[in-house]
């Protein structure tokens, strides 16, 4: 789905040059099993797929990795798994950009791992008018300079349930609004799960969701544009 210089595609927004994900949480079904809840260890091979599916597609055009934060998903030392996990996600993404950006979130604590890997860690990143940072710090840097029209954020991982006659579901879905006369598209997470309440259910401490436009990513993985928020049944 094309909206004016972007383009949709499952769970990533591609801007010029640009491949723009969020929320991959690498590691997340490990931590899940060590806790006892029993989840299939897949998604790290879904995440590649996704991945490569992308870049099938876009590759010839893209030239820069953007990460919203959350990389991995333990908050603790990196552990020998996760560093082949990490690698191997890495590996697919160096393969076809020059450059990776992760702007920090609050499981990003590894920076280490991200030095070895040749990856730039920051607080938030700046590209012309448009600013991008992880969404669970809002930064003044970003937010008060005039210069910045456009805002990249996840951290919410937005998700929007459909109900019907037999059913009640979720979907993971992008979120694109305004906070302070600035454009604002928060990403759904990247990794597989769709995890998380539905975004009317629960408090947005900055923006006021209900009148953000949601883009809704159904079982096809085709991207559905649901209009405000406020209106959907």
């Amino acid at each position: 789905m094309k909206i004016k210089d972007l383009t949709f595609v499952n769970k990533a927004v591609i801007l010029n040059n640009k491949l723009i994900i969020a929320d991959i949480h690498l590691g997340y079904e490990d931590a899940m099993n060590k806790a006892g809840v029993l989840v299939p260890r897949h998604m790290k091979s879904e995440i590649l797929e996704d991945l490569k599916g992308i870049f099938d597609k876009y590759g010839d055009q893209l030239k820069k990795v953007i990460i919203l934060g959350d990389f991995k998903h333990e908050f603790g030392k990196i552990n020998e798994q996760e560093w082949k996990d990490s690698e191997e996600v890495l590996g697919l993404m160096k393969r076809y950009v020059d450059e990776i950006i992760i702007t920090k979130g609050n499981h990003d604590v590894a920076e280490g791992m991200f030095l070895k890997f040749g990856v730039k860690l920051v607080d938030y990143y700046v590209d012309g008018s448009d600013g991008f940072f992880h969404g669970d710090n809002i930064f003044e840097e970003v937010v008060g300079d005039k210069k910045i029209k456009r805002i990249f954020a996840g951290h919410g991982h937005p998700s929007i349930r459909i109900k019907d006659r037999t059913r009640s579901e979720n979907y993971k879905c992008y979120l694109v609004g305004k906070f302070k006369r600035k454009d604002v598209i928060i990403l759904p997470s990247f990794f597989p799960l769709i995890e998380g309440s539905d975004v009317r259910d629960r408090e947005w401490e900055i923006v006021d969701v209900n009148k953000f436009q949601a883009y809704i990513i159904n079982e096809d993985k085709e991207i559905l544009d649901f209009g405000l928020v406020k209106n959907i049944e």
